[in-house]
């Protein structure tokens, strides 16, 4: 069992590229540290982010630039998205003596999809920018078996 601290970012706009080179680009981009952590694209309103892609890598700034310059399909997901801000969120991966950084990067992607989708998100972008199918499950009986199941789960 690992035991994995992740230390977040404040989100970062992307912003219409005013170039028309690229989708979006980041300012801020300098503010991106060159460390292993996880990422994720996503749309805000207000306070509520939601992710749209979640990524995992060894170097958080060459990731954000390869995204943003190559992944056109991933740009055009996330541009195409229901309404809101779009930001990238990242977090460093605070790695402790001994832990593997490819286990660790993987364990945390793997733990922030399965967040998004069970918290019934529909509009994950992973898998080569496919969206990612989400199934609803409605449950209905008791206050015991809601403690176990809930009355909604969601799952892929």
């Amino acid at each position: 069992m690992l035991h994995i601290d992740v230390r977040w970012s404040q989100p970062l706009d992307l912003v219409v590229d005013p170039d028309d080179q690229l989708i979006y680009v980041v300012r801020q981009i300098e503010n991106v540290p060159e460390v292993p952590g996880v990422y994720v694209f996503a749309r805000c309103f207000g306070d509520n982010a939601i992710p749209l892609y979640v990524g995992e890598t060894r170097d958080l700034r060459s990731r954000l630039n390869q995204h943003l310059r190559n992944n056109v399909k991933l740009m055009r997901g996330i541009q195409k998205a229901r309404s809101g801000r779009r930001i990238f969120l990242f977090g460093e991966a605070l790695l402790k003596k001994g832990q593997n950084t490819k286990k660790v990067l993987q364990v945390l992607q793997r733990a922030l999809i399965e967040r998004t989708l069970s918290e019934g998100h529909d509009e994950l972008l992973n898998d080569k920018g496919a969206k990612t199918p989400v199934h609803t499950i409605r449950s209905a009986g008791n206050r015991c078996s809601e403690q176990v199941a809930g009355r909604f789960i969601y799952c892929r």
